[in-house]
């Protein structure tokens, strides 16, 4: 759903995330913690009834705890062991809303650009430091059919990726919410996301399991 033309409103998403294994094909290494924090602020404006454009950018608070930093002579990197703040990448996107009622279908296409250059070889980088174009179509249908105040929405999108050493690591994404309005004002949903890569580097696991491991 995208906001009535003319109207404008802004949010912010806070979210924390703990890492305290590397995961490798068949088992788990432990070389050091990683703790994010980001809050995303954002503003979409309704351009007409049907074409909304949002921008935002994140404010990551990250460190890394651990022997294993990517930069070990680095004192002021992000994987010195202390707290670390900046923001990471602007993000710009629009959506069409192309069907309205019961269901919505409203494809996107967006952007991904780094706000500055910042450090992004550590643990506690605050993102990927390259350019990505985005696009895929977002759906949602109401389930009052069924049982009153019930929804569902979902999206998927494809983002083609900035190419860095010969690679362009190119993903897919996608979501899916079902969700209850107990009062006009309140509701209840559960969430499930993913990520799939279609580009990367195959490791050769067992060596770097020798050269991280105590």
């Amino acid at each position: 759903f995208v906001p009535p033309q003319g109207d404008a409103f802004a949010s912010v998403v806070f979210t924390n995330m703990f890492v305290e294994n590397h995961f490798l094909p068949d088992y788990r290494v432990d070389v050091g913690h990683i703790d994010t924090n980001v809050a995303l602020f954002d503003v979409t404006y309704g351009l007409t009834d049907r074409m909304a454009v949002t921008v935002g950018i994140p404010l990551v608070v990250s460190r890394y705890q651990g022997a294993f930093p990517h930069q070990p002579t680095n004192p002021t990197g992000p994987d010195n062991s202390g707290w670390n703040s900046t923001f990471s990448d602007l993000r710009f996107n629009v959506r069409y809303n192309m069907r309205r009622g019961a269901v919505a279908i409203t494809p996107y296409v967006g952007s991904l650009v780094p706000s500055h250059g910042y450090d992004h070889v550590a643990h506690a980088a605050p993102g990927k430091n390259l350019r990505e174009l985005q696009f895929g179509v977002a759906t949602a249908g109401l389930l009052d059919r069924f049982v009153p105040g019930m929804f569902v929405q979902g999206r998927y999108g494809f983002a083609v990726v900035e190419e860095t050493v010969g690679i362009r690591p190119n993903y897919s994404s996608g979501d899916i919410e079902v969700g209850y309005f107990v009062t006009p004002a309140f509701r209840v949903l559960g969430m499930a996301a993913g990520r799939y890569g279609h580009g990367g580097i195959d490791l050769p696991i067992p060596s770097i399991a020798r050269v991280v491991l105590p």
